[in-house]
């Protein structure tokens, strides 16, 4: 299963919807060639839904933590939405889960840039 990505805005904040497998390869590159062109054009509070990822390698990882990074040096945010259990077990195991912001729903995302 692939990676899809959809974008939108809402309150300010860019809210990226993501489905799939986020591994290594095509996905991950995909993935961060969609931030990237984000923070280039100047957005600063990013949340990544992770509700439908039902699986995230350490690619994956690598590239939410470059996204992170990418937003910090620049004054921005980033929240990470409802991961599954097995990503949030991923988070958890690389102790990512105490370098990201996790929040349950996008309300409570959106609610925290504010």
């Amino acid at each position: 299963m692939n990676l899809n990505i959809s974008i939108r805005e809402v309150e300010g904040a860019v809210i990226v919807d993501l489905a799939g497998r986020f591994v290594y390869g095509r996905e991950c590159d995909k993935f961060q060639e969609r931030a990237r062109q984000l923070i280039a054009d100047g957005k600063r509070k990013l949340v990544l839904n992770l509700e439908n990822v039902i699986f995230c390698d350490s690619s994956g990882m690598g590239n939410m933590v470059s996204v992170y990074v990418s937003l910090r040096n620049r004054g921005g945010e980033l929240r990470l939405v409802a991961p599954r259990e097995r990503v949030q077990e991923s988070l958890d195991v690389t102790k990512l889960s105490t370098v990201f912001d996790i929040v349950e729903s996008e309300e409570e995302a959106l609610a925290s840039f504010r």
